[in-house]
């Protein structure tokens, strides 16, 4: 009887996985040039998911980027959250700032242009997460000459 409750609980749970395809692509614009790395999360309670990046070596002020992936979520959740962060070398060494996207639970196609040197998108969490990833690969990240 308890192995058929456990069941009606977890395959229903298991069976309602969402999957998303995403594709996020724009300009990003600096005063100077920049390098800048852009990576595509799902957000999650305890870790984030990875989806997809572009990691843009060097750029003369303004760089064209394109994230494309798959984002999916289970647990009784019927959307995708995504999170993109953008490190970039754009007035500084390096930085980190984050742009969160509406909830979706269907194909997300979206076009941005962010000006690094005038944005007022914020350093997250995530950033933590991808100066990680970056770290792991050995990718390293300086400012262009």
């Amino acid at each position: 009887m308890k192995l058929a409750l456990l069941l009606s609980v977890l395959v229903p749970a298991y069976l309602c996985n969402i999957s998303v395809k995403v594709n996020v692509h724009g300009n990003l614009t600096c005063s100077k040039p920049f390098n800048y790395i852009v990576t595509l999360w799902e957000e999650d309670q305890f870790a984030n998911d990875f989806v997809g990046e572009d990691s843009g070596k060097e750029s003369k002020k303004r760089a064209a980027f394109e994230v494309r992936g798959e984002a999916e979520d289970s647990w009784f959740e019927s959307y995708v959250e995504l999170l993109m962060t953008i490190e970039h070398s754009c007035g500084q060494e390096h930085a980190c700032v984050c742009k969160k996207f509406d909830p979706a639970n269907d194909d997300v196609d979206v076009s941005l242009n962010i000006n690094l040197s005038k944005t007022k998108l914020k350093k997250c969490d995530a950033c933590k997460e991808s100066k990680k990833r970056r770290e792991s690969m050995v990718v390293k990240f300086n400012e262009p000459k």
